[in-house]
């Protein structure tokens, strides 16, 4: 867990090694890690609002070239983009954990994710040292 003590200097060597090439990187958090112990301190989530919730569309050209757009959405509450989450429209495909990726990665051009990201805040315990990042609310 060590070299996820500077979550922001992790996310920088990520970068160096062609994440920032490519747009995406999957991190995958060291065993054993836990964000939050105690939701019920952070109950008030559902208040928060997400300023610019973010449609990626992707498309395919020929030739396996795909072009991708951020479309910036409406606000929407915490709440709002649970409740849309947890929608059939996104809801994962029973199976093992690689068919369900499989079937993230294909259906990208026909149903385009959502993502919330970008808010600030930390949902994370206070006393959590590796892995986080906090901002005052």
């Amino acid at each position: 867990m060590e070299e996820f003590k500077d979550f922001s200097k992790y996310v920088q060597y990520m970068e160096e090694c062609g994440a920032a090439k490519w747009g995406i990187a999957k991190i995958i958090p060291p065993k054993g890690w836990k964000p939050c112990r105690n939701l019920k301190k952070n109950l008030n989530i559902k208040k928060r609002v997400i300023e610019n919730p973010i449609l990626q569309e992707i498309s395919s050209t020929h030739s396996g070239i795909y072009q991708q757009m951020n479309i910036e959405q409406s606000p929407l509450s915490v709440e709002d983009f649970k409740r849309e989450a947890e929608s059939d429209r996104y809801k994962p495909p029973e199976g093992s954990l690689e068919f369900i990726e499989q079937r993230y990665w294909r259906g990208l051009t026909f149903n385009p994710p959502l993502y919330g990201a970008d808010v600030q805040g930390s949902l994370y315990d206070e006393d959590v040292q590796v892995f986080a990042s906090h901002f005052e609310f």
